[in-house]
Order: C-alpha cells, then sequence, then structure tokens
C-alpha cells in the first residue's frame, strides 16, 4: 500500500482491496524470487514491512497499514 485507500477512503465509487498473505508463505516467495536462504528471506520480509509502515506513519499518520477500516470487507 502507498496510501491508496487512505487518500480514496471516502469516495463512494472506489473498492479498497487489501490482499494479505502470513509471513512464512511471504518468506518462501521471497526465497524463490530472489534466490535467498531463508534467513536472508525473512529479513528482506522484515526491512519491507517496516519500510512500508514508516512510510504510511510519515505520510498519512497511520499505525497500523492493514487495518480492517481502510479496506471492503
Amino acid at each position: 500500500m502507498r496510501g491508496g485507500p487512505i487518500i480514496l477512503g471516502d469516495s463512494p465509487e472506489v473498492l479498497r482491496v487489501g490482499v494479505i498473505a502470513n509471513r512464512q508463505d511471504c518468506v518462501t516467495r521471497i526465497m524463490e524470487r530472489e534466490n535467498l536462504d531463508r534467513s536472508q528471506a525473512s529479513r528482506t520480509v522484515s526491512e519491507r514491512d517496516a519500510a512500508r509502515a514508516y512510510y504510511l506513519k510519515r505520510f498519512f499518520g497511520v499505525d497500523d497499514p492493514d487495518k480492517p477500516g481502510f479496506y471492503h470487507w
């Protein structure tokens, strides 16, 4: 997410969909896609999650980027 669900949150014509995977699936996918061992892939996932959280906190004041209220259910 780069802020779309937040920016467009009040737009009734927008469908906001979030896709969330469990951590082990993310690590496995990164291992395969980027040819990393499990430790490197786990660190990469953590770093990317932290970067995403930082971005959303800095620019939008969001503490929980996966908050269900940002998406339609």
